[in-house]
């Protein structure tokens, strides 16, 4: 069947308001390993509940092939483990090495001398004393006598204690050492089977008939192999594992079950036009078989598999860092293969982040992240949600007059001012707002102001204006995105040091906060402060070590106001983050333009009824202001200390109301009108 394109798609940045940030990518699949060839659970599947024989499931999933015989000739497997080592060999009983006599419970260890030439070594044991050394013309390892046991055979002495049938050989391979094991085929088998299939398939009614089937296919894979001129196969998975005979002097690594599936099915191979056919072999299918070499056909019998479906979860930071995309934003599955559920296995998939998009196999994809199989759906997303998803934005100039700032139903940004009069201005559009979907922060220079939102593509868009004599922005230079690679899951929060000192902070995907300073026109990296928040940050300046710095501030998983001092020459964490017992429902807000030289700053909250609170961070202390709210409220510092404080109502109009430090609250609302989101 033809690839077709993605069933399902992963989209991390979530569409509208930036509402969750990703923490964990959820992931559900079918089977375990490539699905080539025959399903060693769907076997067993088949053989106890199909009532399958062992020719019926080899035929199943080898439909090209037929039966062959074999025999039982010598195959040479390379030990891996012994890949650049000069082997040292032991035996129970008599034994030669490099046709030379070796005694029983002796050691022989065969190494190449630096001008080609081969070195025999003898021990009184493994790693004992030298007993005699000499160059040698012969490389290899037997025994005398056909072994009664494991402790007759030729053991290696290390980097692991293991014990072989036939007869072992080295070789010299492109500059470096090779350890062959020659060993008749049934005796191979019997160190591979056990190894591939679970011997207690055998236990089950009908289960000897699944161990059969592996005996075929793994005689047959063997023989096929062909992996190097002086090796058949090998003994890891990159062929089939093979384990040998026994390991630690004498631990049998064998069982009767798989050896009597081994001699029921002497010599049997499938061979394709005359040549035994490499018959690939995989755990689990999933319930469909991949295809390639032998045609694909669905596999009822690996219902039977613990891995037939799978779900796994793997943090969105791991995938990001496994394709080099920066922050993670979305994985889209692009083609599948048609066979199966849901489409089938990925063929090809993109994984996109802050930093660029990877496209790759499904396979590749599957390795990088461990997967079981590269028939996987990204299903799922867990996120860390945001309580402060609707907010409100408001600065005063250095006229003293107030303008307040929302992200309105049409999805532009629109604010009012106050204005000498007493009365408030008409709402106005900052032009080009369309391109922001969050709400906005600003902040005032005195005579400027420069406001910040979250774009559609997850960045920081920035744009700036001139506050005239009543205080109003007016030329506006336009929005562009800000440098740098951040994707972000809340609105964006700034403060200003002093002249020409800006930051900005966001929530990532991560859940965590993030800084970028600006000095001038020069803007720093991106800088993580950590933590994992449930809400947008609040940014207030605050002296640091004798120089400028930040107090940031958000709402922690218990609903509580955590806060962090941070730098201002360069971002990142001065200290640790401290959690308050001050509750927030809907998140907090301080005026950025507040600076303070106290350890805590009074902001705007909301009780769990949604009623509007100062809470003072300082004293532990809250004020409730009536009214409730269905927005983060946005306050304004008055030169008396007083405090104005806008938030949007349950009608979504804009209201505002006052708090005095003489007076206390107004205990009353005026709406500002307009409907905003």
């Amino acid at each position: 069947m033809p690839a077709f394109c993605v069933l399902a798609t992963l989209v991390l940045i979530p569409g509208g308001s930036s509402s969750a940030a990703a923490s964990d990518v959820v992931l559900s699949g079918h089977g375990y390993g490539h699905g080539r060839g025959l399903s060693q659970w769907g076997s067993y599947g088949y053989a106890t509940q199909a009532g399958w024989n062992h020719e019926q499931i080899l035929s199943h999933y080898y439909g090209n092939t037929t039966f062959g015989d074999l025999g039982n000739p010598i195959i040479t497997v390379r030990l891996t483990a012994l890949d650049g080592r000069a082997p040292e060999v032991a035996s129970s009983i008599n034994f030669t090495a490099a046709n030379l006599p070796v005694a029983g419970g002796s050691s022989a260890q065969i190494s190449r001398n630096a001008d080609g030439s081969w070195q025999l070594t003898t021990r009184n044991t493994c790693g004992g004393a030298v007993t005699w050394t000499g160059r040698v013309s012969d490389t290899g390892f037997r025994t005398l006598v056909q072994p009664t046991g494991a402790r007759d055979m030729l053991t290696t002495c290390g980097p692991e204690i293991r014990t072989y049938r036939g007869h072992l050989g080295v070789i010299w391979d492109g500059g470096t050492l090779r350890t062959i094991n020659h060993v008749l085929m049934q005796d191979y088998l019997r160190g591979v089977v056990p190894r591939e299939s679970p011997a207690s398939w055998a236990d089950a009614p009908g289960g000897i008939q699944a161990l059969m089937a592996q005996a075929v296919a793994a005689r047959s894979y063997g023989w096929a192999e062909n992996r190097t001129s002086y090796a058949k196969t090998c003994d890891t998975t990159s062929c089939q594992v093979y384990g040998g005979a026994a390991v630690n002097w004498g631990t049998v690594v064998e069982d009767r079950r798989t050896n009597d599936a081994i001699d029921a099915t002497f010599g049997q191979v499938r061979v394709r036009a005359g040549v035994v056919s490499r018959t690939e072999f995989s755990s689990s299918s999933g319930g469909y078989t991949a295809g390639g070499t032998f045609p694909a056909v669905r596999d009822d019998g690996d219902a039977a598999s613990p891995h037939h479906n799978w779900s796994t979860t793997i943090p969105a930071t791991t995938v990001a860092s496994a394709f080099n995309v920066g922050v993670l934003s979305e994985i889209r599955v692009l083609t599948r293969n048609g066979l199966g559920a849901d489409g089938g296995r990925v063929l090809t998939v993109r994984v996109t982040g802050s930093s660029g998009a990877s496209t790759v196999t499904g396979d590749q994809f599957r390795t990088a992240l461990g997967l079981k199989s590269d028939w996987f759906t990204p299903n799922a997303l867990q996120t860390i949600g945001d309580i402060s998803p609707v907010g409100v934005a408001a600065l005063r100039a250095s006229t003293g007059q107030m303008s307040v700032f929302v992200r309105g139903m049409d999805s532009g940004v629109h604010f009012r001012t106050s204005l000498s009069s007493g009365e408030w201005g008409a709402w106005t559009t900052i032009p080009g707002g369309g391109v922001i979907n969050s709400a906005p922060a600003v902040i005032s220079y005195g005579t400027s102001m420069e406001i910040v939102g979250q774009g559609s593509d997850g960045r920081y868009w920035a744009n700036s204006a001139t506050l005239d004599g009543e205080g109003r922005p007016v030329g506006w230079h336009g929005w562009y995105p800000l440098p740098g690679d951040g994707v972000f899951s809340s609105a964006p929060a700034l403060a200003s040091a002093g002249p020409n000192l800006f930051t900005l902070v966001g929530r990532g995907l991560d859940g965590a906060l993030w800084q970028m300073n600006r000095t001038g026109s020069v803007f720093t990296p991106w800088r993580s402060l950590g933590g994992s928040f449930v809400s947008a940050a609040t940014v207030q300046s605050r002296p640091v070590n004798g120089g400028p710095g930040y107090v940031v501030y958000a709402m922690a998983a218990n609903s509580r106001v955590a806060y962090i001092v941070a730098g201002a020459a360069a971002p990142g964490a001065v200290g640790t983050w401290t959690t308050s017992n001050l509750y927030s429902s809907i998140g907090v807000q301080v005026d950025a333009a507040d600076q303070t030289s106290a350890p805590g700053a009074v902001m705007t909250s909301a009780r769990a009824d949604s009623v509007v609170e100062l809470l003072d961070t300082l004293r532990g202390t809250t004020v409730p202001l009536g009214g409730v709210i269905t927005s983060r409220a946005a306050m304004v510092r008055q030169p008396d200390g007083g405090v104005f404080v806008f938030a949007r109502g349950k009608d979504n109009q804009l209201w505002v109301s006052i708090w005095s430090p003489a007076t206390g609250p107004a205990n009353r609302w005026w709406s500002l009108g307009g409907q905003f989101q």
